[in-house]
This record gives C-alpha cells, sequence and structure tokens, in this order.
C-alpha cells in the first residue's frame, strides 16, 4: 500500500490542477455541531470550518479520480483517544543528519499522557490493519479505526 495521498484545494497545491498536492499523509478535524459534520483543515483554501459534503466533493473527491497509488484510507480517531495516545517528536521531518525538511511548527511537540513511545504517529500512519468482510479496517483501540472511502463517506455525510 502506497503511502501517498491526493487532496484536492490545497494551499500548496497546483494551481493549474484545482490545487492539488500529494502528502505523505493529511490530518484534518471533523467536528459534529448541530446534527452537522463539519470539518477543520488547515492547509485548504476551502471555507473553515465547511460541511463535511463541502469538504469530500471540494477538497477530497472520489478516488477513482486520482491514479490508484494515490487512493485513500481513512483513519478516525476519538478526540480523547488522539490527546491520550498520540505523541510525536517530529522526527519524521529531520534528515538521517538531524537537520530540518523544513522548520518544524512553532509549538510544543504533542506528547500523549498514556502513549507508548515518543514517537506513536507510525501506528496511525499503518493503513493496513485488520481488514475485514465489511469493506473497512479497523484496529481496534486507541488508535482509531481505519475506514474505506464508501466507509467513511457513510459515517460523516449523514446518508
Amino acid at each position: 500500500m502506497n503511502k501517498s495521498v491526493g487532496l484536492f484545494a490545497q494551499v500548496k497545491g497546483d494551481p493549474q490542477v484545482d490545487r492539488l498536492i500529494v502528502w505523505d499523509y493529511h490530518v484534518f478535524l471533523i467536528h459534529e455541531l448541530s446534527s452537522k459534520y463539519m470539518v477543520y483543515d488547515f492547509d485548504s483554501v476551502l471555507p473553515f470550518p465547511c460541511s463535511f459534503t463541502h469538504y469530500f466533493t471540494h477538497g477530497l473527491r472520489w478516488n477513482s479520480c486520482l491514479p490508484e497509488k494515490l487512493h485513500r484510507y481513512y483513519r478516525v480517531i476519538p478526540h480523547v483517544d488522539y490527546l491520550n495516545y498520540f505523541s510525536s517528536d517530529r522526527s519524521h521531518m529531520q534528515r538521517e543528519d538531524g537537520s530540518w525538511l523544513s522548520p518544524p511548527p512553532p509549538y510544543d511537540c504533542i506528547f500523549g499522557r498514556n502513549a507508548a513511545s515518543p514517537n506513536t504517529l507510525p501506528f496511525y500512519l499503518d493503513m493496513t490493519i485488520n481488514t475485514n468482510a465489511e469493506n473497512s479496517f479497523s484496529s481496534s483501540g486507541v488508535y482509531g479505526s481505519v475506514l474505506t472511502e464508501s466507509s467513511f463517506l457513510k459515517k460523516f455525510s449523514g446518508d
């Protein structure tokens, strides 16, 4: 499984191709507000926040419009588990010699109080865990569930 994902409507995306960019991974927040799911994506040119349907239509789009190597799976993590178990020492942002690939964010690293190590990011990036017959993947426990596109859309579109 490829670790690259294509997204549209991204600030750093190519303006000639609907602001398409290929990320190693991408994180955005989905929040339920008055029975409607809203998306908060700090890297998007879409309204902030915007409805899940708007974000899916303009920012994600269907996997079928992308080369297969850029097709996405989605890891959905309850916020409480994210805050308690996610940790990143930002080592994924450094070259082998310790220099930065890009300047790191100005805020402190995230260290969940119950995290198994100083860098649990690899657990979250592994999208191959526990295939099951419902066309979705899941990893039970604190690292959330991995969903196929159809399962992800069904969960948040309100259909």
